[in-house]
């Protein structure tokens, strides 16, 4: 066989979601070699995107196939045979959304044996018979995050982010997806959503996940309100796209700005509210030097106010791009609509660059002897740290 099985266990009724490991080609390519082809031959089709029968053994099984198709019966045999597991069964939704949650824990290149039924006189689908049609296929998440409907039989390939795409194959009376029942004793909790990593030219993204980015953008920039500023995030030339997803969708992001003599710059970095605390920062990060740690990356952070406007210091931000290399240089300091914010830098692999000493955000990291630390200047004045006490404060004074 060429697929195991991993299963997703629901602790209420100790039924599985079964779970194919799937090749990214055949997810986002349909297609299947085949020899003999009939009209019922969906079932196969999806066994064979799945890997459970080969090529030959795929035409064999169309040559035996009557023209009422597998039914439900003969399909559950199919699995058990396949894998001995005591009972499968075919979980009902009366509409596709219904589904789809259902499968949002879906990891990249993880796929299901999933269809439809109509009721007598509904939709055909790809089948043109009168009375009720059945019809098998698979869905799969691909390498991008996005959930694929993958239907041989149909020559169909549907990212199912773009519902106008897929209008046709989802219009059924109910759904199913096939799942195990699971033994008491190997019950497992629930996994957390999977996530991957996005990295990818910002015109490429997705209407859907813009969509969630412009209202993650608003969350954690508040002073981004124009709708055309969020929107031309996307639209700028050399410029790249690298977020974490969690259940499919962006959770975590950043944009780098590709510069000249091997330079980038980062900016618009931001955690959705419900996920800060999981060092998805941190994460971000790891990717962005594994993959673009030769280039000399800079970017801004804010360190507070100004002139009593704006938001506080970001701290924890400091504080992760700090781990990974981030220094503060001598540049100048700007005043933005969130406050004041000041540049970071780290040089390239093995490239020695003359920056501030200033090497953590943390009160501790800066030299015990010293009695202020001077990051910058703005309008005339010296941004820095000042020691008060035991501690060390942002402070904005006459350079």
């Amino acid at each position: 066989m060429l697929s195991r099985f991993f299963f997703f266990v629901e602790k209420k009724d100790m039924w599985s979601l079964v779970r194919f490991t799937l090749s990214q080609e055949k997810i986002t390519r349909s297609f299947l070699k085949r020899l003999v082809r009939k009209p019922m031959d969906c079932v196969v089709n999806a066994l064979q995107v799945l890997g459970l029968v080969d090529e030959k053994q795929a035409d064999l099984m169309r040559i035996l196939i009557t023209p009422a198709g597998i039914d439900t019966t003969q399909l559950l045999d199919m699995f058990r045979v396949l894998d001995d597991a005591n009972e499968y069964r075919l979980r009902r939704f009366n509409d596709f959304q219904g589904l789809l949650g259902h499968i949002q824990s879906l990891g990249a290149r993880e796929g299901v044996f999933a269809g439809y039924r109509t009721h007598p006189g509904g939709p055909p689908l790809g089948s043109p018979e009168p009375g009720q049609k059945r019809h098998a296929f698979v869905i799969g998440r691909g390498d991008d995050g996005h959930l694929y409907l993958v239907d041989p039989q149909a020559d169909a390939l549907c990212d199912l982010e773009d519902a106008a795409q897929c209008a046709d194959l989802i219009q059924a009376d109910f759904y199913y997806v096939l799942e195990k029942k699971t033994a008491a004793a190997t019950a497992a909790p629930a996994a957390a959503p999977t996530t991957a990593v996005m990295d990818m030219p910002s015109q490429e993204i997705s209407e859907a996940d813009r969509r969630t980015i412009r209202k993650m953008l608003v969350e954690c920039f508040p002073h981004l309100k124009n709708s055309a500023v969020r929107t031309a995030y996307f639209e700028r030339p050399s410029q790249r796209f690298i977020g974490i997803t969690a259940g499919g969708r962006p959770v975590a992001f950043l944009f780098l700005q590709e510069g000249k003599d091997r330079s980038a710059y980062v900016h618009s970095v931001c955690v959705k509210k419900s996920q800060r605390g999981k060092r998805l920062c941190e994460r971000l990060f790891l990717y962005l030097i594994e993959r673009y740690g030769t280039l000399d990356l800079s970017l801004e952070v804010r360190v507070g106010r100004y002139a009593g406007e704006g938001q506080a210091a970001n701290t924890a931000a400091c504080r992760c791009y700090s781990k990974f290399g981030f220094l503060f240089t001598d540049e100048r300091c700007s005043v933005r609509e969130d406050g004041l914010n000041c540049p970071m830098m780290r040089p390239a692999k093995g490239v020695a660059t003359a920056v501030h000493g200033l090497s953590g955000c943390d009160r501790e990291a800066v030299s015990a002897g010293s009695t202020s630390v001077e990051l910058g200047t703005v309008d005339g004045r010296r941004v820095g740290w000042d020691r008060v006490g035991r501690g060390w404060r942002w402070s904005i004074a006459a350079a």
